[in-house]
């Protein structure tokens, strides 16, 4: 994956100056661990669009999902060969080529079964056991290893062994109704895998490993390939540790109970996952959160493979949601990287995602408050049907669509850089005004749709709109670096309603036909250079005061005409510099908008400036509304 955007944060850090200077219980004990979400999780209800109501679960691990060593004493010995098998101890029967459990305790697996099966079927409350000691199965009809019942199902893979579970690409099932065992390890009940050993799955019917309750990956080498699903927790499917690599021709990891508020969710904790996924990387039907690990994921072979959008920057004004039919298409084909139902809460970990479809996605909300991402998407880095909220983090985004899409967004911390081939970071609700970007300017917009940022640092390399919001934008803390957009059918920044500036440091540096400046009212002071020609790629831009001394400077990375800058220490009848490239102009800044051109201050409307309250879009450079591809007024 491309890293351009490393390049990116230490050009920020050279060119920008400012006067803004878990564990297990041991014994009896239960230990719980809650993954953290932020207030937005509020958001994550039924009232969004598609969303799930969600109740975040509390994680508890016992000292049966611990792993212990056994002993040979007290524990059952099964060994395989061939198409045989012989039991040693109490709790287990031979028949033909099947090994049947039917009581609670310790059992201990080795050798290698040509063909057949072990079946588990206990008491409904019994814990039964299985110490993987070097063992490999294979059922050519059926699943191998078959959990029936019993009240949880431990699979322990003893350290230092090499496992193995196989089957074939046809099952038989007992009569027409019945379509389960589905996956080459199947639980009907609970399931925890722990144990440092390795365990690898060759799934060529269906799932490669699936719980219809909760399943719990403490530890382990887990390598799976399947033909549809990798493994599936359909209540609850946690993560805790070990070193898991899926290859599946569906999802990788997925939780699917639709019928209880309570579960359908995923909880990654800490461990390494490799995925490679024709459909979804990780999928819940309800919530997904994130507290740790190392996620490296790959869908549909990644973002090189998306097709071209046909609904980008030069066609659509005002960004917006997919239509009904688009969104259809999108679920018969999904191949997100991360995917909720309802919430999507990240506190922690590493994630290197190359996604064909969103990298992040929520029908609900989404919300980041840390970790190290890497991401490169042929749609949205970052999409959230509800809110979306990044509190820190640092958010590495080398291609996408759009960066960041939310009915409302809100930016308070954390390092993002991002290149998107239409919008930066785009807040709408998916209405028909916000689809059609039919709101006049100044209009107020849809009042749901809203940005908000107090904090961080944003680089935004657009081709589309820079920000674009349905409605209103407001500012009062952070860094806000915008390149783009090259043609005059968008702006670096669009919005419908007002954009607040109160703190922080803006730059925008974008094209001449469609700009629009933040809202003089309550705002800090705020600067407006439109350049006669277009500046090239690499162009500097400064601003130094009366000494000069410099105050803010940036490096855009595409070509522009038009920059936007506003920060604090601006003061109204105070003497500054403003340098693009060759062209240095000096001026008395004034209350509110300063209009600036090569030869000094201007008033509104002139050079391409629009003056008012900055609400409204300003003409191109022939004084025209620019014209679409059908000789129609863009919107």
């Amino acid at each position: 994956m491309s890293r351009k955007n490393k390049v990116i944060y230490t050009c920020i850090a050279l060119l920008l100056s400012s006067a803004l200077l878990p564990g297990c219980a041991s014994g009896q004990n239960t230990q719980t661990a809650a993954p953290s979400a932020s207030a937005a999780q509020q958001s994550a209800s039924g009232t969004e669009q598609g969303a799930v109501s969600v109740t975040q679960p509390q994680v508890t691990f016992d000292a049966d999902d611990s792993y212990t060593a056994w002993d040979e004493g007290n524990a059952t010995a099964i060994a395989f060969s061939g198409t045989a098998a012989s039991v040693s101890g109490a709790g287990a029967s031979v028949s033909g080529n099947c090994v049947t459990i039917t009581s609670p305790g310790t059992y201990v697996l080795t050798g290698t079964l040509a063909e057949g099966q072990l079946i588990v079927d206990a008491g409904k409350d019994d814990v039964v056991r299985l110490i993987l000691n070097g063992v490999s199965m294979h059922c050519s009809t059926s699943s191998p290893l078959y959990a029936k019942q019993a009240g949880k199902t431990v699979v322990s893979l003893a350290p230092g062994t090499e496992n193995t579970l196989s089957d074939g690409s046809d099952y038989v099932f007992p009569d027409a109704e019945s379509d389960e065992p589905n996956a080459t390890l199947f639980c009907k009940d609970d399931l925890t895998i722990n144990g440092t050993g390795s365990l690898t799955v060759e799934a060529q019917y269906n799932n490669g490993i699936a719980s219809k309750d909760t399943l719990k990956i403490m530890e382990g080498q887990i390598t799976i390939d399947a033909a549809d699903d990798a493994i599936l927790g359909r209540d609850l499917l946690v993560v805790q540790d070990g070193t898991v690599t899926l290859r599946a021709q569906d999802d990788g990891l997925k939780s699917t109970n639709d019928t209880d508020a309570a579960k359908g969710s995923i909880v990654i904790l800490g461990g390494t996952l490799d995925i490679a996924a024709q459909g979804d990387g990780i999928q819940a039907y309800a919530g997904l959160f994130i507290s740790g690990g190392d996620l490296r994921i790959v869908t549909a072979g990644g973002s090189a493979n998306a097709a071209a959008h046909t609904d980008g920057n030069e066609m659509v004004r005002g960004g917006g949601f997919p239509s009904a039919e688009q969104t259809a298409q999108e679920d018969e084909t999904s191949a997100k990287g991360l995917k909720a139902g309802g919430l999507l809460s990240i506190t922690d970990g590493t994630f290197d995602l190359d996604t064909l479809d969103d990298a992040l996605h929520s029908n609900g909300a989404l919300t980041v408050s840390g970790g190290t991402f890497n991401l490169a998407t042929g749609d949205d880095a970052l999409h959230a049907d509800g809110a979306l909220s990044v509190s820190g983090g640092t958010l590495d985004i080398s291609a996408c669509y759009e960066g960041l899409e939310g009915t409302s967004i809100d930016i308070s911390g954390g390092e993002i850089a991002l290149v998107a081939s239409d919008d930066g970071i785009n807040a709408s609700d998916g209405s028909e005004t916000a689809s059609q970007g039919m709101a006049a300017p100044g209009s107020g917009g849809n009042s749901n749709c809203t940005i908000t940022i107090s904090g961080g640092t944003i680089y935004v390399d657009a081709s589309g709109d820079g920000l674009d919001s349905n409605g209103s934008i407001t500012m009062s803390g952070g860094t806000l670096l915008i390149s783009g957009p090259v043609n005059d059918g968008n702006g670096a920044l669009d919005f419908d309603g007002s954009f607040e500036v109160t703190g922080g440091l803006l730059i925008a540096a974008g094209s001449a036909g469609m700009v629009q400046t933040p809202t003089q009212q309550d705002s800090q002071n705020i600067l407006s250079m439109t350049c006669t020609a277009q500046q090239a790629a690499g162009t500097p831009i400064v601003l130094t005061d009366k000494e000069g001394n410099t105050l803010a400077s940036f490096t855009p990375g595409k070509a522009f005409r038009n920059v936007i800058l506003s920060l604090p220490s601006l003061a109204a009848d105070s003497e500054y510099a403003l340098t693009c490239g060759d062209n240095t102009v000096s001026f008395t800044a004034a209350e509110g908008i300063t209009y600036l051109n090569e030869s000094g201050v201007t008033t509104g409307g002139m050079g391409g400036n629009m003056g008012g309250t900055g609400n409204g879009r300003m003409p191109g450079g022939d004084g025209q509304m620019p014209r679409g591809g059908n000789g129609a007024p863009r919107n």
